[in-house]
């Protein structure tokens, strides 16, 4: 039996009739490239669904290369709940006003170790995981496809083991709850409301008394474990301040010492904001969750209160201490847009007297405990403050990159002061319009340093937008010049690659002097469609690029040019004795190359096989001309002062394209590729066919070029008459 079979079948019997197993749920990703973490553009993320109620999961990740002569490298693996861990935590790398979360979890891994970890307590929800290494991209070298066989590819697979969620006594917050538990201890499941700031449980009541049991709040991710120990006490509670509110709770509750079971009777109290003013204390007020109006494209939701068909936004703060707006962001629609707050005063009349300051921030799955002089400034991360007068009518503006999924909360608060009395004062009426939306990249755009471009096609249905940086610019917005290109280095890159492509030129005057108007015109083709290829690519910023069609079109246009001016110029070099045999070579080989570079243009066989084919069709015919006429075809001098040349600049040209091209050098390099075959045609072009031969003719060239130049020789014709090549 095969060793493989038989472990299915113990595996499959261990389970069967082992009662102590519990059942896990195996979730593999299929291997997953990883690329340069220098932006979100290459990443290929792994979306999984954790359920509520584990008490833990385990996960295993493993890095491996495509041969095993690739170069070792550190791979970084960020895990986070919730969204997209962020690959870029540089503050310096966003614009004002963004909010960064650090991932849950950061792994370092090396090619081909297997790291295995388990995370108690994950919370419930979407879980995203990206890989990625970091290396100087600049000097990267590139190189066609199948040209380099020792082509290196980096993957990751990921493993994850979700187990059953533990059994648990689902229970409803304020409402008395009455259970017997033991010294092995009783869990007890529940959620709270999405306004909550604090809970308590309560312990109330034992029986047989006096209560001797422990109260245990569970960690989780987002909060610390509680324990509070009730023996004797009549009244004996556990305050949980800031619980996580997309999280499914769990309290354990047992007796302790030598006790017996008791029945206990407890009560889950709940503190949360009031949904009505509190004129008299500095407490917090809650609206309604705002409502979600997404449009057609991906990323263009706004959020705001919906009247007859209009979406509204504003609130007066003068009619509560701190005001908390909660909303939703839903999976796995809005995880890879750009949230964006922002928030102005309206119509404020008492600047000359009164000061005002305004807090104001975005909180992700709690709230904080709001006490009667709770200040926001103070107690909140990531807390926007501004200074409203008369004159100064500031503004606050938030954006968190790849919001997490599930209860967001917005938390504003104003306070007022007497410019004479520099006292705190009641607040006049202050009404503020809020927007809040999400949207591509930051403000839909890249602050014209890049393109905002929507990504996740092999990610699992993670879809997200992300800045495709020009010019040497980074950062999530493409707002991090600190590694740029200067105008004067852009524009040097884009007149180099554009203006060397006239070197054909000299290769196109010749080819119609000699009558070669079929390959005068392929040049010309490929010098049009290589300048303005050019012109439309490269590193630059996109006012110094100029695209006159679809860059993919330039491209295949560019790459097919290249490759038929190349095969053109070998076959009126090979001077084929029939000429309908080059007329129908000249119509089918393009056929054959369109397809090669369609279906890939970056490989090296779309350029080897017909210049292969090309020396092959040379090889014969100069070969059949030497065993017809029993001599060296072309003559010697045309070996020496032409082929050796245009041959030597043939194979400079491939050979710095091929190995020499790098990043860095790429506008350099490449330039020199262009003037090396385009000089090199002007040395393999034969000289001018005979004028008097017509184009149907289907004898060689040279031989009737020679029999009428014996039968009517010139007046001082030499006697020895040589071929014209």
């Amino acid at each position: 039996m095969d060793k493989k079979v038989s472990w299915i079948i113990l595996f499959l019997v261990s389970v069967l009739y082992d009662d102590n197993y519990v059942s896990t749920v195996t979730i593999w990703s299929m291997p997953r490239e990883v690329n340069s973490g220098d932006t979100y553009f290459a990443m290929v993320p792994f979306k999984f669904d954790v359920p509520p109620g584990l008490t833990y999961m385990n996960m295993s990740i493993q890095v491996a290369r495509s041969h095993a002569e690739c170069e070792d490298r550190t791979v970084t693996v960020l895990i986070d709940h919730g969204g997209l861990p962020l690959i870029q935590l540089d503050r310096d790398l966003y614009p004002p006003g963004f909010i960064t979360e650090t991932p849950t979890l950061n792994v370092t891994i090396m090619v081909g170790q297997l790291v295995a970890m388990t995370i108690p307590r994950p919370i419930p929800g979407p879980w995203f995981l990206v890989a990625y290494y970091t290396y100087d991209f600049l000097k990267d070298k590139i190189a066609l496809k199948g040209v380099d066989d020792k082509y290196c590819m980096y993957s990751y697979l990921t493993r994850v083991e979700i187990p059953e969620a533990t059994p648990t006594i689902s229970i409803s917050v304020n409402q008395l709850q009455s259970a017997e538990v033991n010294t092995r201890g009783t869990l007890f499941s529940f959620k709270v409301p999405p306004s909550t700031q604090s809970f308590r449980v309560l312990l109330s009541q034992c029986d047989p008394e006096p209560c001797s049991v422990r109260l245990a709040y569970l960690p989780s991710q987002m909060n610390k474990a509680y324990i509070k120990s009730c023996t004797g006490e009549p009244d004996c509670s556990l305050y949980i301040p800031s619980p996580p509110l997309n999280d499914l709770h769990l309290i354990e509750i047992r007796t302790v010492g030598a006790t017996n079971n008791q029945r206990v009777t407890f009560l889950i109290v709940v503190t949360s904001c009031s949904m009505w003013p509190d004129f008299k204390s500095n407490r917090c007020t809650t609206m309604p969750f705002l409502d979600r109006v997404a449009f057609g494209h991906a990323f263009t939701v706004t959020f705001g209160f919906l009247f007859y068909n209009s979406l509204h936004f504003n609130v007066d703060l003068s009619k509560s201490g701190v005001l908390v707006v909660p909303f939703e962001i839903v999976s796995p629609s809005d995880n890879g847009g750009t949230l964006r707050w922002e928030v102005k005063m309206l119509n404020y009349t008492q600047g000359l007297t009164t000061a005002v300051r305004l807090c104001g921030a975005l909180i992700y799955n709690y709230l904080p405990d709001m006490t009667d002089y709770f200040d926001v400034c103070k107690n909140v991360s990531n807390v926007a403050e501004r200074y409203v007068t008369g004159v100064n009518f500031g503004q606050i503006k938030q954006y968190v990159p790849y919001p997490s999924t599930g209860v967001w909360h917005i938390i504003l608060q104003a306070t007022c002061t007497d410019k004479a009395s520099e006292k705190t004062v009641p607040c006049p009426k202050l009404n503020v319009n809020m927007s809040l939306q999400l949207q591509r990249c930051y403000e839909n755009g890249c602050d014209d340093k890049g393109t905002c471009k929507i990504s996740g096609a092999y990610s699992d249905l993670v879809v997200y937008s992300v800045c495709y940086c020009d010019g040497g610019y980074r950062g999530y917005a493409c707002t991090d010049d600190s590694k740029s290109d200067s105008v004067g280095t852009q524009l040097a890159a884009a007149y180099l690659l554009t203006v060397s492509n006239l070197a054909f030129l000299p290769a196109i005057i010749i080819s119609i002097k000699r009558r070669f108007l079929v390959e005068a015109f392929v040049y010309t083709y490929t010098m049009f469609f290589s300048t303005f290829y050019h012109a439309c690519d490269g590193d630059r910023l996109e006012i110094y690029r100029l695209c006159i069609a679809h860059f993919n079109v330039l491209q295949i246009c560019d790459f097919f040019g290249s490759v038929c001016s190349i095969v053109y110029t070998m076959l009126v070099m090979a001077n084929i004795r029939y000429m309908w045999i080059t007329r129908t070579l000249q119509v089918v080989l393009p056929m054959f190359i369109l397809i090669g570079v369609v279906y890939d243009v970056t490989n090296a066989c779309t350029f080897l096989i017909p210049v292969v084919f090309g020396v092959l069709v040379i090889m014969v015919s100069w070969g059949h001309k030497m065993y017809k006429r029993r001599t060296l075809y072309p003559s010697w001098r045309r070996y020496v002062f032409y082929l050796l040349p245009g041959t030597a600049l043939a194979l400079t040209g491939g050979a710095i394209f091929i190995i020499l091209e790098t990043v860095e050098n790429y506008h350099y390099v490449h330039s020199c590729w262009h003037i090396a075959i385009a000089l090199c045609i002007c040395f393999l072009v034969p000289p001018r066919q005979p004028r008097y031969l017509p184009y149907y003719e289907t004898k060689d060239t040279t031989e009737l070029s020679e029999v009428r130049q014996a039968e009517n020789p010139p007046v001082d014709a030499p006697e020895t008459v040589t071929s014209h090549l």
